[in-house]
């Protein structure tokens, strides 16, 4: 068992953007929150842990707005850990943020989207307790939605397999 934790988190409407269209004001066509922000962690939570048994979330509201705009998810994977994931459109202006954490019994690996450097390791040892194993910097190089779509484009003409299945798309969500 072990512990999943993630927040992805900005401020909505960004500039120049109508929030009060209907897309992310009408919960029917944007699903709220946790489809457009959140299922990205619950589809990375379930490729760490495993599936899903249980489920509680709450949405709620912030600034008067007439839809949830924070989320909060807590999930009970097959293989006994846990996982929390927090989502929101409310947070204060400024750089968008996600956030992960993976705990297991051996050790921690955590990334923060605002930290430099972004990847820390630790290892757990009854012993010595935890040790920082080390930090690097990002490892994401590329635009992460244009390598998605690349990708995608690969699949398409044959020269490469899909990394994530349609059903791993449908358990998700």
């Amino acid at each position: 068992p072990g512990v999943f934790r993630s927040a992805r988190c900005g401020s909505f409407p960004r500039p120049g953007r109508d929030f009060s269209a209907p897309y992310y004001a009408d919960f029917n066509q944007s699903g709220g929150v946790v489809l457009d922000v959140a299922v990205h962690d619950i589809d990375f939570a379930r490729w760490c842990c495993g599936d899903v048994e249980r489920v509680f979330a709450r949405g709620l509201t912030f600034a008067g707005r007439q839809y949830q705009d924070h989320a909060l998810i807590t999930l009970r994977f097959a293989s006994g850990a846990i996982g929390h994931i927090e989502a929101s459109w409310s947070h204060p202006r400024g750089n968008f943020r996600t956030r992960v954490e993976v705990a297991g019994d051996g050790g921690l690996v955590e990334w923060d989207s605002l930290d430099r450097p972004a990847l820390v390791a630790e290892l757990y040892d009854a012993e010595q307790g935890f040790r920082h194993l080390g930090s690097s910097p990002s490892s994401v190089t590329d635009e992460p939605y244009y390598a998605e779509l690349a990708h995608f484009v690969e699949v398409v003409e044959g020269r490469a397999e899909p990394v994530v299945t349609a059903r791993d798309g449908l358990e998700a969500v």
